[in-house]
């Protein structure tokens, strides 16, 4: 296939999985199996088909409104045109929009992973700090439990903030949303597709222990690329190359690499044992790994990540080094990285194909890493009419300009082989977001959600052969409960008293 007609083909295809954007997750106790699939659709109906936003021809009147971001950590809507072709196209759509409806952004600077310590007692004030904020999605929970944000369903923001349409993500809804009221969302312009994982294979390394990219292409394909098959690769990957019965970062080979914490989590959505539930008679937030599909899940987990040499821990440099240099056959992480400057140099091929199901009878899935932006409203926005009007148009323009740019100018000059374009139009489907990810930070000390669960399910699981995981689980509920129950109470009580 040509470049040019794969190029087409990226952007015309992108339009059906924003489309989807699926990723809804069952509420019951023993919920288990995902209910995204592939759709057989045509690739350019969507965005081919969706030529208008649906909003009325409305003047803004010059109106700024204050965006408190990061633009040092993701710029997306104050983007420098001279730095890139990509930046310059996105600027373009961004000027256009504000110039169409009449209205301009201000950049206000708050630190992204600081903004509970500098941000919250800003907004704590009363005082007008923004019109909307984009923050981490892991640190978006306190801010909700605070009640520092607005009711995205309120009939001013509602009238405009139309989340029926293609271009939102309907499981971050579903995370955000606390007994009726919806407190989050992420315009398209986050781009949180970006950061939703995906499994890179290294060609070298497959080829090295007797099998074919196809092999594994097959097996997308036919739904059976599935936590056992991916198991079983990487086990026959493992080398000791020196034959000292140690197995050493830039010595030996290794099944997989990843980022300790964001695995674990990620596979626990890939394989529908959901942390959090929310009760249907009640609208209470419950505890759910205390059942039967939780503790087979993270038992299937614990046996991979402490088979010998099947997996090895690192951050973005450490694995990015491991699998470049053919000393890891795979390596799950965000569907961006097939820009970085590891993949674009190494010498062997790499595919990518979406993550492993959890078995064959469940769909794909994957997971938004927690350091996704996401957006909300802050309760003391000045223009809040307004803002839900702008955010509306320029998600809109991010979905059906934006998103085309970024297929041809972040995937399709880097990927190595036609068939990795299934995987990146693909995750679009398959970005998920839950409601965990949003209470990352709540609690205090050693008590907040994350710790909770690093030091008594994450790090035994990805550490500990055999580990007693029915009572790591039981162990733990206590205290999540707790903190599920002092978030939904609190979260209640300031935005209905």
């Amino acid at each position: 296939m040509s470049k040019t007609v794969r190029v087409i083909c990226l952007v015309f295809s992108i339009a059906l999985a924003l489309f989807c954007f699926a990723g809804c997750k069952q509420e019951e106790e023993t919920a288990s199996k995902p209910t995204v699939s592939i759709s057989d659709m045509k690739p350019t109906d969507q965005i081919q088909n969706t030529s208008d936003n649906d909003l009325p021809d409305v003047d803004l009147k010059g109106v700024t409104l204050k965006v408190a971001c990061d633009r040092d950590f993701d710029s997306c809507l104050f983007p420098d045109p001279e730095q890139d072709e990509l930046s310059k196209r996105r600027n373009d759509w961004i000027e256009q929009c504000k110039k169409d409806y009449n209205f301009d952004l201000e950049y206000v600077h708050y630190t992204w992973n600081e903004m509970t310590k500098t941000l919250m007692p800003d907004l704590l004030t009363g005082d007008y700090v923004a019109d909307f904020v984009l923050p981490a999605i892991r640190q978006t929970g306190p801010f909700i439990q605070a009640g520092l944000c607005a009711n995205l369903n309120d009939s001013d923001i509602a009238q405009y903030l139309d989340f029926s349409k293609p271009w939102w993500d309907q499981t971050m809804l579903q995370a955000s949303t606390i007994n009726g009221k919806t407190y989050a969302c992420t315009p398209q312009f986050t781009s949180s597709a970006n950061t939703t994982w995906v499994c890179f294979f290294n060609y070298k390394v497959l080829e090295d222990i007797g099998y074919t990219p196809d092999y594994l292409y097959d097996l997308q394909d036919k739904g059976t690329w599935t936590w056992e098959e991916f198991h079983k690769l990487c086990k026959l990957a493992v080398l000791d190359t020196n034959d000292d019965g140690k197995l050493e970062r830039g010595v030996d080979r290794f099944g997989f690499v990843a980022a300790g914490w964001h695995i674990s989590q990620c596979l626990m959505t890939v394989s529908g044992a959901e942390y959090i539930v929310t009760d249907p008679t009640t609208g209470n937030l419950k505890y759910n790994l205390d059942n039967s599909h939780g503790i087979t899940a993270i038992q299937k987990m614990n046996e991979i990540f402490t088979d010998r040499g099947v997996f090895h821990a690192g951050l973005a440099p450490v694995m990015q080094t491991l699998f470049s240099s053919d000393q890891a056959l795979f390596m799950t992480y965000q569907v961006q990285a097939c820009q970085s400057e590891y993949l674009r140099n190494m010498e062997s091929d790499f595919g990518m194909l979406l993550m492993p199901k959890y078995s064959a009878d469940t769909e794909y899935i994957s997971r938004a890493e927690q350091t996704t932006l996401c957006c909300f409203i802050p309760a003391t926005c000045q223009y809040r009419t307004e803002t839900a009007f702008a955010l509306q148009a320029l998600s809109y323009s991010a979905w059906k300009v934006g998103v085309p740019d970024i297929m041809e100018l972040n995937y399709t000059q880097y990927v190595r082989d036609d068939k990795s374009q299934f995987c990146i139009d693909e995750v679009f489907n398959h970005t998920t977001f839950t409601i965990d990810q949003l209470l990352y930070d709540v609690g205090s000390g050693e008590n907040t959600w994350y710790k909770i669960i690093d030091v008594n399910l994450s790090k035994p699981t990805l550490n500990v052969s055999n580990m007693d995981v029915s009572n790591a689980v039981k162990t733990i509920a206590p205290l999540c409960q707790n903190l599920l129950d002092e978030f939904y109470n609190q979260t209640t009580e300031n935005t209905d008293g």
